[in-house]
């Protein structure tokens, strides 16, 4: 089995990683700190010279990028929903309105977040091949800040507790998308076991389709767009992290880690989308970034299918 990605949970963070992991939520506008995260952050000279390099491209264009790649997992998903309601499913299953509004706002969170994660490991990915050097720095507008105050804190369990279905489910999801550890939607979800085995059997049915390998192409190409867009040069290169104090070992072990996340990540884009659509419907799953800040900043959150 593949060996576990070490990382620093939230909840064990201390002094400047701490301080980053709040910049991250605040900047990212997003109520956890991703899993990308929270791996980088095993190296803590890397972690904080990433960041500073990265917070300069989260703009209205990184944002509008972000929304793009969300387009490219929605539409070509939506023949992939034909026969999975998934909420009538639920209800079918005895779960109240409360309950199925529960999980679509927490999947809801990913769905935002997933598109910019993405786009971020597209330029570490480029940044550790030193291709950057090619992107011209311009000044660019950037986003408002701050996590919406009605978005909703992801639930996640603990992994090394999974214990009967949930376990066998977990052994599932790694075999089949080659993960070293299940990623955090798959420990989201787990708070409802029903569901987990819902979700996770609709999606294996989806990524064993012939046109699966073409979705996540199209994602890719969106996040490769986007990053294009974004035209602000990203300072990571291997000479870079020299400079910073890192040997050649750790810079390879970085680099493994980003080439993984650059691989993984347009499946969870894919893969929240596909349940988004099947929970929630295309006009939720469809929303901008912008409308859903705009919907977490009010009273009632963007589930509003329900």
């Amino acid at each position: 089995m593949t060996p576990l990605l070490k990382e620093v949970p939230e909840a064990e963070a201390t002094g400047e990683i701490k301080a980053i992991y709040n910049d991250i939520q605040g900047t990212l506008q997003v109520s956890t700190v991703p899993w990308l995260f929270r791996v980088l952050a095993a190296h803590p000279k890397y972690f904080a010279a990433m960041w500073g390099a990265i917070k300069p491209i989260i703009t209205n264009q990184f944002e509008g990028a972000s929304d793009d790649i969300r387009t490219h997992a929605v539409s070509p998903a939506m023949p992939s929903i034909q026969g999975s309601d998934h909420r009538a499913r639920l209800k079918g299953s005895g779960y109240s309105r409360e309950k199925i509004k529960e999980i679509q706002d927490q999947l809801l969170v990913y769905h935002f977040m997933n598109a910019k994660l993405l786009l971020i490991a597209t330029v570490l990915k480029e940044a550790s091949s030193g291709e950057t050097a090619r992107v011209r720095s311009i000044v660019v507008t950037p986003t408002s800040r701050g996590v919406p105050p009605g978005m909703p804190k992801v639930r996640m369990a603990d992994p090394q507790k999974a214990t009967g279905n949930v376990a066998e489910i977990f052994a599932s999801v790694q075999a089949s998308l080659e993960l070293p550890q299940v990623s955090d939607e798959f420990h989201t979800l787990a708070a409802w076991p029903e569901y987990l085995e819902l979700a996770w059997g609709e999606l294996r049915r989806v990524i064993q389709a012939p046109t699966y390998e073409r979705l996540l192409q199209e994602v890719r190409q969106a996040a490769n767009r986007g990053r294009q867009e974004l035209r602000r040069r990203v300072d990571l290169a291997p000479e870079d992290l020299t400079a910073l104090g890192l040997n050649d070992a750790e810079q390879d072990e970085i680099k493994g880690k980003v080439d993984f996340f650059y691989r993984h990540s347009p499946t969870t884009v894919t893969a929240v989308a596909f349940w988004m659509l099947a929970l929630a419907g295309p006009e939720v799953a469809m929303l901008s970034g912008e409308e859903l800040v705009r919907q977490w900043a009010l009273p009632q959150s963007p589930g509003k299918r329900l």
